[in-house]
Protein backbone atom coordinates (compact mmCIF):
# COMPACT_ATOMS: atom_id res chain seq x y z
CA UNK A 1 0.00 0.00 0.00
CA UNK A 2 2.58 2.45 0.87
CA UNK A 3 4.71 1.52 -2.53
CA UNK A 4 1.71 2.33 -4.53
CA UNK A 5 1.36 5.87 -2.31
CA UNK A 6 4.94 6.54 -2.60
CA UNK A 7 4.55 5.87 -6.36
CA UNK A 8 1.63 7.96 -6.69
CA UNK A 9 3.42 10.69 -4.92
CA UNK A 10 6.22 10.66 -7.47
CA UNK A 11 4.16 10.58 -10.65
CA UNK A 12 2.41 13.81 -9.42
CA UNK A 13 5.53 15.30 -8.63
CA UNK A 14 7.02 14.65 -11.98
CA UNK A 15 4.00 15.70 -13.38
CA UNK A 16 4.17 18.65 -11.73
CA UNK A 17 7.63 19.18 -12.39
CA UNK A 18 6.91 18.67 -15.71
CA UNK A 19 4.10 20.92 -15.74
CA UNK A 20 6.72 23.80 -14.47
CA UNK A 21 9.14 23.43 -16.85
CA UNK A 22 7.24 23.39 -19.87
CA UNK A 23 6.00 26.68 -18.48
CA UNK A 24 8.90 28.16 -17.76
CA UNK A 25 10.16 26.88 -21.93
CA UNK A 26 7.34 28.95 -23.43
CA UNK A 27 7.97 32.00 -20.79
CA UNK A 28 11.56 31.88 -21.61
CA UNK A 29 10.53 31.48 -25.70
CA UNK A 30 8.31 34.31 -25.21
CA UNK A 31 10.64 37.01 -23.88
CA UNK A 32 12.99 36.21 -26.52
CA UNK A 33 10.62 36.46 -28.96
CA UNK A 34 9.26 39.68 -27.69
CA UNK A 35 13.05 41.16 -27.04
CA UNK A 36 13.62 39.85 -30.90
CA UNK A 37 11.09 41.60 -31.72
CA UNK A 38 12.00 44.52 -29.83
CA UNK A 39 15.52 44.69 -31.37
CA UNK A 40 14.13 44.42 -35.04
CA UNK A 41 11.21 47.15 -34.73
CA UNK A 42 14.30 49.64 -32.85
CA UNK A 43 16.72 48.22 -35.72
CA UNK A 44 14.02 49.38 -38.83
CA UNK A 45 13.47 52.65 -36.70
CA UNK A 46 17.34 53.71 -37.18
CA UNK A 47 17.40 52.54 -40.75
CA UNK A 48 14.07 53.84 -41.93
CA UNK A 49 15.37 57.17 -40.23
CA UNK A 50 18.67 57.64 -41.09
CA UNK A 51 17.50 56.81 -44.99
Amino acid sequence: MSLIFLAGLMSESAYKILCLAHLSVALFVAGTYKIILTIQSVHWGTVTTKS
